[in-house]
């Protein structure tokens, strides 16, 4: 006769028994607050300056980086679709398993330079 008891079945009993039990919850806000260390006060900043953070925060104009960002996002998108197409078209039935991800890939990387406004080749 086996005396284990199968895991599935200890699983249950112990949801059961946690299920049991009554629930001890409080709002987030009413627990005590917990240091671990002490906090030194922070010190200001040796020379203040005037200039914003992020010079592009309240103008009309889109931030360069982001705009790059953007473009290149949407090129790799755009050419990873065309490479993709342009290997099944230009392979064969047991061809199309490399040439289509190796097509989506290339054109993925020449969409990206593309979109940025740079040739598509890398060179």
């Amino acid at each position: 006769m086996n005396r284990f008891v199968p895991f599935s079945a200890l699983a249950i009993c112990g949801a059961l028994l946690a299920a049991a039990l009554p629930a001890r919850a409080q709002h987030w806000s009413a627990a005590a607050p917990v240091q671990i260390y002490p906090v030194a006060p922070a010190a200001p900043m040796p020379y203040p300056t005037t200039y914003p953070r992020d010079p592009y925060a309240n103008t009309a104009y889109p931030d360069p980086y982001q705009e790059a960002q953007r473009r290149c996002n949407r090129g790799r998108l755009i050419g990873g679709i065309v490479g993709g197409g342009l290997g099944y078209v230009a392979s064969r039935d047991d061809g199309r398993s490399w040439a289509v991800p190796l097509g989506a890939l290339l054109g993925s990387q020449m969409g990206c330079n593309t979109g940025t406004g740079r040739g598509p080749l890398p060179w």
